[in-house]
């Protein structure tokens, strides 16, 4: 670990600026060094500054997961609207060390298509969604209270529920059909409990990764907040 000389954060090893107040980390041994650099105001010592914050807004995610239950399509608008949002903030604070936020958003739209065709795919797009927002508050901290679940956690936990989805359908077809076949209950018996029990939890973490999805947005939000305490708020557009 390393400490900050200017705040007295707590930095990893990895960073070459502290994550709180964006200062230069150094061993002592470099200090000469960085006060020469910092003599020479090189740029890449200054601060990058932005003030066009009319992009930089906050979104209200139950009212786009109400349209989207209603139109499907939303969803996708949704997801685009998220990797825009993304790239406006790596605009205004980009990372100084770490990932870009920045997507290609044509290619993006290309990605959004391919979901319709290939369902799963969405869990690409989702997974590189939370990814991102993962990253950049990795190595821009400052004083963030809410953070988002893990990217890998969260598409565990999408392949858990499509694994287990497959598992209780599986056991209340072959359940009736045994029991057709054989005449014994048992059967009926066994796979029924089973797959109802399943598709109950399938249920609970899909509830789970809506909630995950909530507090997305509620982290994005916040740091908006933080750059521009008069962003506004978009219901949907």
């Amino acid at each position: 670990m390393t400490f900050c000389t200017n705040c007295g954060a707590e930095n990893k090893a990895k960073h070459k600026y502290c994550v709180y107040c964006s200062a230069p980390l150094h061993d002592e041994k470099d200090m000469k060094e960085v006060s020469k650099k910092l003599k020479d105001t090189s740029l890449d010592y200054m601060p990058r500054i932005a003030t066009d914050y009319s992009n930089l807004v906050r979104r209200n995610y139950l009212i786009w997961y109400l349209f989207s239950i209603v139109i499907s399509l939303f969803a996708y608008i949704y997801l685009y609207i998220n990797f825009m949002d993304l790239n406006e903030l790596d605009r205004l604070t980009p990372n100084k060390e770490g990932p870009s936020l920045k997507t290609d958003l044509n290619n993006l739209i290309l990605e959004l298509v391919l979901c319709l065709f290939i369902p799963f795919y969405i869990v690409v797009v989702y997974h590189r969604k939370y990814k991102l927002l993962n990253d950049y508050f990795e190595y821009n901290q400052k004083k963030q209270k809410i953070i988002p679940i893990e990217a890998r956690k969260r598409t565990g936990l999408f392949i858990l529920v499509f694994v287990l989805l497959l598992i209780s359908t599986a056991c209340l077809t072959i359940g009736p059909v045994l029991m057709s076949i054989y005449y014994a209950p048992i059967f009926l018996a066994i796979f029924l409990p089973i797959g109802i029990v399943l598709a109950l939890v399938c249920i609970g973490i899909g509830i789970y990764l809506i909630y995950c999805d909530y507090i997305w947005q509620k982290a994005l939000n916040e740091r908006i907040l933080m750059i521009n305490p008069n962003a506004e708020e978009k219901l949907l557009f």
